[in-house]
């Protein structure tokens, strides 16, 4: 029952058309709650404080936003902790993948199950979200219209970047209705919160300051407009969001802005609904406000939990005529064909004369199977229809995989059913003839996990990327994509088995690949694969394989890729019937660079005091190129030497970028009112929960709360006092060479401060890093050579020779100098090391000699040289002794030599030998 006291502090929406015909309907409270930098370990005021407000609340389900690593870690967890106190049996936290920050989260407490989890992110190939979206489906109890139900916290701030990005994220979870087939007509709720702050504004382009990870998703057209209005995003579906409040009637959220929402379709908004805004300073009595459990909490709860008010809304579901949806069978190959595995999809009831009914299919994981039609029309009188599965062969090492189909159509609930993918991807590669080729050319590969037959020994898979990202990790680099790393400067491997299955012994393998780089760090390491056969668990080096990348080019992506060919034979091998070798690239560390690149986040410079009223206060950052994670993992917080407790947070997402220097040192910075003015006062830099500087200024200080919490502070041993500066000039800051903030030294300016830029006599650097480097088109072929006489079998059979036998004949004559086209050239020779035609004597190896237009003394020696065979010229004057000239690889293209003859002899004569290694 709705109070009163709520109908007449709010204009409580209620559709009067349906007080006479309302039917049976099931209560649903949710609420959100962003409770700031993380819930903390149980006992402590911020942990207790939230877990106080969410009692009190009561909700059936509640989204949290802003949780940190160390709340998801433990046995039990933070977050397990919580929801054990508060009675919530599903736990559901989004994941870390595919999106920008690695660290802090959003996740649902529920009271009942989830019948459908979906964590939205960037899509392959993207990398332009903050935060997963996670997307559930809620099995409530009394109805089977189960809402569906997304919680966000989207990127803060007013950077020109930041609005944009809040767009493509709520663009993302636009999507997942419209793919999810939902309609106005169903129970659909947003909520968390949205930080839309600023004025509507319309891109035309990628907006200054991305990061430089940000890789904006193909889907995404422009313009892409900016709303402060987050109905507007949701139109489509006829959401509104509701206007909860506080007791007072203030719709603030956070301070005095409001950032924190709840959206709903009109099919919840059509019913009878109801929506607060939860501040403990004005829960003085039950009776107030929506219906609560238990008594009022203490005024000052709401402060202690977070720098956010929690929002709460109760809705009324109404059962719906449902879909039913089955898979038979229930498992499929992911090689099967199409309808190996059929969806039987059955209405209610038939439709009438004259109707029809449309329903949405789709599937959770459309890289693993999805449903031959998306949309089904059942016409009159019919009421089962079977779909098509098709599997799709993924070609990653991912494993079996569930994936949830669901059916949706308007004024019915949803309906889903699971089918197990059974990951069939060969874990090795097969010879089963002469002269087989194998070719690896990854060509469907995504980066999202280890690609199939090609494990890697470590690192984490980043996804498709053109060199563009900075980050250590595995790559698929590029539009046809290879198989990539960026080095953290310890080596990983991509091994791949094969096995002989051709009845005989391999004895010679042609093995080639193409080595590229796709991003440079200049005067970094030279890092580089090295190729090896394992035969047995014994490594053969190939360094004719080993590719070195070039840390001269200019630092950044190399567009395209800059690739070179490599190629080696390897003879004399004897690897038995059903014997399995392995190929091994090692992507190593070169020599260069200087170690770890600095991932420090320190305070660089700071004006709290002046003569006068304190004017243009300011905290300046600075944060070491090594650092990858998201800026909404950084705070600073202020601490007050009197008692040392907080004063205030300011999250870096909150300041403006000023300054990126040569070395990739960002320089952000902020101006702060009412800075305390010490003796002493201080404050902490926090990554994550965990404090990397405690620094005070005008003596030492041990923090109270927050989480410097029993921590010394570390007087920095300069003030702005004795004398206090004038305004304007003088400031405190780091001076000094190097990285990190123990390589620098503080001091008192005394001219104008240099906020958003290096301080007087303070240089940056940072040691050159690793190359992004890849392997893409790797061909092996076995061959067999049976009389060991070091012609593979295939071409001695081609040339019509015996390849048991090296004279077949008994003619004295080795079948390899056998000449069919009288060019004086063997069969064998053409057609192995020269590539000519052996049956036409206008097609031969030819070289030619010329004179050398930059020497009158000497010649030019010219002739073709092959990939993959070795030349080696000799020079006699009388065809009996013959000198060393040269030796070198075959790149493909024709060779000049410069040739001198001997100047004491009558003639002079060069011979080319030819040979494949």
């Amino acid at each position: 029952m709705i109070p009163p006291t709520l109908m007449n502090r709010w204009a409580l929406v209620l559709l009067a058309t349906l007080f006479s015909s309302i039917a049976p309907a099931t209560p649903f409270r949710v609420a959100t709650f962003n409770v700031e930098l993380g819930l903390g370990v149980p006992g402590t005021t911020g942990h207790d404080a939230a877990g106080d407000i969410l009692s009190r609340i009561d909700a059936d389900l509640v989204a949290l936003q802003e949780l940190q690593s160390p709340d998801l870690s433990g046995t039990p967890s933070n977050i397990e902790s919580l929801a054990a106190t508060l009675g919530y049996t599903t736990i559901h936290v989004a994941e870390t993948t595919n999106v920008l920050d690695r660290v802090s989260r959003v996740a649902f407490l529920s009271r009942h199950p989830f019948s459908s989890i979906t964590n939205i992110a960037s899509p392959p190939g993207a990398n332009d979200m903050v935060r997963q979206i996670p997307a559930v489906v809620i099995d409530l109890p009394g109805t089977n219209a189960d809402p569906t139900i997304l919680t966000l916290h989207l990127k803060c701030c007013l950077d020109p970047d930041d609005p944009f990005r809040r767009a493509v994220e709520l663009h993302r979870a636009a999507n997942h209705l419209q793919s999810a087939g939902l309609t106005a007509a169903d129970n659909v709720i947003v909520l968390g919160d949205f930080n839309l702050i600023g004025s509507d504004q319309v891109y035309n382009s990628l907006p200054a300051g991305l990061p430089v990870s940000y890789l904006l998703g193909s889907d995404v057209a422009f313009p892409v407009n900016y709303f402060m209005a987050p109905d507007n995003y949701f139109g489509t579906w006829s959401m509104t969001a509701l206007e909860a409040r506080q007791l007072t009637g203030s719709s603030n959220t956070q301070g005095s802005s409001v950032l924190d929402y709840i959206l709903a379709t009109s099919a919840l908004t059509n019913r009878p609904h109801a929506s607060e805004v939860y501040n403990s300073a004005h829960d003085t009595a039950n009776g107030q406000g929506l219906p609560k459990a238990g008594t009022p909490v203490a005024a000052g709860t709401s402060g202690d939990a977070s720098d956010h008010l929690a929002v709460f809304a109760d809705f009324e579901l109404v059962a719906q005529a449902g879909l039913t949806l089955t898979i038979s069978p229930s498992s499929v190959l992911e090689t099967d064909p199409s309808g190996a595995a059929l969806l039987i999809l059955t209405l209610p009831a038939a439709p009438r004369p004259g109707e029809s009914v449309t329903v949405t299919l789709t599937s959770s994981d459309s890289t693993e199977a999805t449903p031959a039609q998306s949309l089904i029309t059942f016409p009159a009188g019919v009421t089962t229809r079977n779909i098509e599965i098709i599997p799709q062969e993924d070609a990653l090492l991912d494993g079996n995989q569930t994936v949830t189909f669901t059916a949706h159509a308007s004024g019915f609930s949803s309906a889903t059913a699971d089918l197990e993918v059974t990951d069939t991807n060969p874990s090795l590669f097969s010879f089963s003839t002469d002269g087989q080729i194998i070719l690896e050319d990854f060509a469907t590969f995504d980066g999202s996990a280890d690609p199939a037959r090609w494990p890697s020994s470590t690192g984490a898979w980043l996804g498709i990327d053109d060199g563009t990202n900075g980050s250590p990790g595995n790559y698929a680099y590029g539009t046809d994509p290879s198989l990539g790393v960026l080095l953290d400067r310890n080596p990983v491997s991509f091994t791949a088995d094969f096995r002989n299955e051709t009845g005989s012994q391999i004895a010679i393998l042609e093995i080639s690949y193409h080595a590229e780089q796709w991003r440079s760090s200049q005067q970094g390491a030279a890092d580089q694969f090295l190729a090896r056969l394992l035969l047995n668990g014994t490594p053969l080096a190939l360094p004719n394989l080993t590719f070195t990348a070039d840390p001269t080019l200019p630092s950044g992506p190399i567009a395209g890729g800059a690739t070179r060919p490599f190629s080696t034979v390897v003879r004399g091998l004897a690897i038995l019937p059903t014997d399995t070798f392995q190929l091994r690239f090692l992507a190593a560390p070169g020599v260069g660079g200087g170690g770890a690149t600095p991932d420090d986040v320190f305070l660089n410079e700071i004006h709290y005091d002046n003569t006068g009223g304190d004017l243009n206060e300011f905290i300046e950052v600075v944060i070491g190129p090594g650092y990858s994670g998201p800026l909404s993992n950084i705070s600073v917080v202020l601490y007050n030497g009197n008692g040392g407790g907080s004063y205030s947070t300011q999250l870096l997402e909150s300041f403006t970028l000023d300054h990126t220097t040569a070395s990739g040192h960002r320089i952000y910075s902020k101006l702060v009112s009412n800075i305390q003015n010490g003796a002493p006062d201080g404050l902490a830099i926090v990554e994550s929960g965990n404090v990397l500087h405690f620094l005070s200024y005008e003596g030492i200080m041990i923090a109270s709360n927050g989480p410097a919490r029993g921590m010394t502070s570390t007087n920095i041993g300069v003030a702005q006092a004795g004398p206090i500066p004038s305004p304007g000039l003088d400031s405190l800051g780091l001076t000094g060479s190097g990285g990190e903030a123990a390589d620098f030294s503080w001091t008192r300016f005394s001219g104008p401060y240099t906020r958003g830029t290096p301080n007087a006599r303070q240089s940056f650097t940072a040691p050159a890093g690793s190359q992004g480097i890849a392997i893409d088109n790797v061909s092996v072929t076995a061959y067999l050579d049976r009389d060991l006489d070091g012609l593979p079998d295939f071409l001695e059979t081609l040339l019509g020779t015996n390849p048991l036998l090296v004279d077949t004949d008994d003619n004295g004559t080795n079948d390899g100098e056998e000449d069919a086209d009288g060019d004086r050239q063997s069969n064998l020779a053409e057609h192995l090391l020269t590539l000519t035609d052996p049956l036409d004597p206008s097609s031969h190896f030819l070289a030619t000699i010329a004179p050398d237009p930059e020497n009158p003394a000497g010649a030019l020696l010219t002739f073709p040289a092959l990939l993959n065979r070795e030349y080696t010229i000799t020079r006699s004057s009388d065809l009996i002794t013959w000198s060393p000239l040269s030796t070198f690889q075959g790149d493909g293209t024709d060779h000049l030599l410069p040739v001198n003859g001997d100047p004491l002899a009558r003639a002079n004569f060069f011979r080319i030998e030819v040979s494949w290694p």
